[in-house]
């Protein structure tokens, strides 16, 4: 018995030659796509910010 193997043209090529589309983070207020801007996301249309003044303050002092 002879084991034949048929590749087709193309065989191992990527299935199209579009670019996949980036990733987008919506806004969790107005329903936007948010832009990063100074290490954060922010939406162009509502100025909501994401992991802005989270967290603590930048007060580090003791509490007495």
């Amino acid at each position: 018995m002879l084991d034949l193997a048929v590749l087709f043209a193309g065989y191992g090529e990527p299935m199209s030659t579009a670019p996949a589309p980036p990733h987008v983070e919506i806004c969790l207020r107005c329903g936007a796509a948010m832009e990063w801007r100074h290490g954060t996301f922010q939406c162009p249309k509502c100025r909501f910010k994401v992991g802005c003044c989270e967290g603590e303050t930048g007060d580090c002092r003791t509490r007495q």
